[in-house]
């Protein structure tokens, strides 16, 4: 490939695979600094499989210790945990404008003319916060309890990563980075929110600034 080819590849890589996790990582952490109630309960749920003290000089290698395998594996399937990170993710998706697409010929949709030509998209940051929500802007992990009656239209509208062909292919990837790394932040150390960040968008999402305080968690 020319040496353009490789930058572009080189470029999509950062973005794609490690920018928007970054990102997304961060809207966590300011949900989970504005919620203490969440941060507490969730602490709670890491505590119970997780080790008391964090060790910093030690390495996880999958190959020879069957404890790290296992504790990863705890981390990975943590319900509570799981449904905390999509909960962040409805409402502060990385790439809020969503997949475009061409139109190839006119289409009618609720009255309206779409003309051939335009360009349309899956606006995300809409969709995600829908009026038929119940508390749609509200930070509310339990709405992904099975108790919830709105549970299977929450999965079939919450598609974060995209469908079918052109889904991402780094999301099981991303989704493990986020458990592991996030489960560690809240497990050992509280967070409080010290200001409301700004927000900026260009390609992704993602906060300008988040001043938070932060001590060992007890």
């Amino acid at each position: 490939p020319s040496e353009n080819a490789r930058l572009t590849d080189l470029w999509l890589l950062i973005q794609a695979g490690h920018e928007t996790t970054a990102a997304t990582f961060s809207f966590f952490m300011m949900e989970i600094a504005r919620n203490p109630s969440v941060q507490h309960k969730l602490r709670s749920v890491l505590a119970s499989f997780m080790p008391e003290h964090l060790s910093l000089s030690s390495t996880v290698d999958l190959t020879q210790s069957e404890g790290d395998s296992k504790l990863l594996s705890a981390i990975a399937n943590c319900d509570y945990l799981n449904i905390c990170l999509k909960e962040s993710m409805r409402l502060w998706p990385v790439v809020a404008g969503g997949p475009a697409r061409d139109i190839v010929e006119d289409l009618h949709y609720e009255g309206m003319l779409l003309p051939a030509g335009s360009t349309v998209c899956v606006h995300y940051y809409s969709l995600f916060r829908s009026e038929w929500i119940e508390n749609a802007d509200q930070f509310d992990p339990d709405r992904w309890l099975a108790s919830n009656p709105q549970l299977p239209q929450l999965k079939e509208m919450f598609t974060p990563f995209s469908l079918g062909k052109r889904a991402c292919v780094g999301q099981n990837m991303a989704m493990f980075q986020l458990r592991i790394i996030a489960a560690h932040f809240v497990r050992y150390f509280d967070f409080e929110l010290m200001e409301e960040p700004t927000f900026e968008y260009f390609l992704t999402l993602k906060p300008r600034s988040i001043v938070m305080k932060v001590k060992a968690a007890e």
